[in-house]
């Protein structure tokens, strides 16, 4: 069997560096982009599917899980009434951006408004690891927000049951 992570050690210098708690949020990240874009996307994920994902879900409360990850994202992309840095280079591309931020700075979004800023956050953390604008050296330093993300699209299968 080939074995991905020796060959990155092997040629890749800051693959070295790379913890165990590392390789496995990367690869729960990755397997469960994977099934939420099979199942619920139609394996194409964008925008307009996100949104139409965020109005199946309805008006219904927000499961638990579903609460401390959307408390997350607000923390860690808002400061006071706006949108700081993080946001902005989460958001490299402008496509859901200002809804978004909109959603994140109103303490009053609806319940599927909040999952739809929820679903563009994870999308912008994959569209950032799959097309290269995380750097292999700092993967260590996303841990928290890779497994915040794989929790969040665990909570959106729950939801709408896959299996």
């Amino acid at each position: 069997m080939f074995e991905a992570r020796k060959w990155l050690s092997d040629h890749i210098e800051a693959a070295k560096e790379i913890t165990d708690a590392t390789w496995e949020v990367v690869a729960g990240f990755a397997l469960l982009w994977f099934l939420f874009e099979e199942r619920l996307c139609g394996t194409d994920a964008n925008r307009k599917i996100l949104e139409n994902i965020a109005q199946a879900f309805g008006k219904g409360p927000l499961t638990g899980p579903m609460n401390a990850a959307y408390a997350f994202w607000s923390n860690r992309y808002c400061t006071g009434r706006t949108t700081n840095t993080r946001f902005d280079e989460l958001f490299a591309e402008p496509s859901g951006k200002s809804d978004t931020a909109a959603i994140l700075l109103d303490p009053n979004a609806a319940p599927e408004r909040r999952f739809f800023a929820m679903l563009m956050i994870v999308y912008r953390l994959r569209n950032n690891l799959f097309h290269g604008t995380k750097e292999i050296r700092n993967l260590n330093d996303q841990v928290e927000i890779l497994g915040t993300g794989s929790r969040t699209l665990a909570a959106v299968m729950e939801h709408f049951g896959v299996n």
